[in-house]
Formats: C-alpha cells, structure tokens, sequence
C-alpha cells in the first residue's frame, strides 16, 4: 500500500497515458473497418474519412460511454475481491491497460503485414 501511495503520481500519469494509447488504438481500429471500404472504393477521401470519424466516435463516446462503465462496473466485474485489496485492483488495472495498448495495434496492422510479405 505504501509503494501505491508514495508514486501515486506516477501511477496516474501511466494510467492517463496507456489509457489514451489504448482508446486511441481501439478508435483507429473501428475506423479502418468502418471507412476502409468507402476510402478504398473512392467514395469519400481519407481526410473526409478522419473527420466524420472523429465526430461519430467523439459522440458515441459521449452518448454512450457512461453505459457501457455502468455495465461493467455492476454487471461484468464483483469488486468485492479486490475491494480492501489496493495492490491487487491496481496490478489488474494496470494489466487491463497495458495489454490492450500493445495488443490492438498490432493485431490491427498484422494482415497488412501479412499482405506484403506474399
């Protein structure tokens, strides 16, 4: 518990930076699956492609996004376990940041490096 309080400041700002990373990660996938067709057949422009998508995720985020914290935070996950236990809910957070961060982009630019290696 001591080490949690002592850099709790480092702690926020890893939080803040995997969390960005990771939303940012997510977002750019959703995009490329949605836009990927339409910028690919010629229908609308990459640059046109980026800003309808920034204004739908900014806005499902939004609209949305209070529902889906909800669901997790009573439907998904019992905090009970990890209640009087600092060091294990900051270890699973950490984890459940972190993972996503590296995973998603990877797994979202591997069939293209897939595509080039034929």
């Amino acid at each position: 518990m001591d080490i949690i309080q002592q850099n709790a400041t480092i702690f926020i700002t890893l939080a803040i930076i995997f969390g960005l990373y990771m939303t940012w990660g997510i977002g750019a996938n959703d995009v490329a699956n949605v836009m990927g067709t339409s910028v690919g057949s010629g229908a609308i422009t990459v640059r046109t492609a980026i800003i309808i998508a920034a204004i739908f995720e900014f806005a499902g985020a939004a609209i949305a996004g209070g529902h889906v914290t909800q669901t997790i935070r009573k439907g998904i996950i019992d905090p009970a376990p990890i209640t009087n236990n600092p060091e294990i809910m900051e270890r699973d957070v950490r984890t459940s940041s972190v993972i996503p961060s590296i995973s998603v982009p990877i797994s979202s630019s591997a069939p293209r490096f897939l595509m080039e290696s034929r």
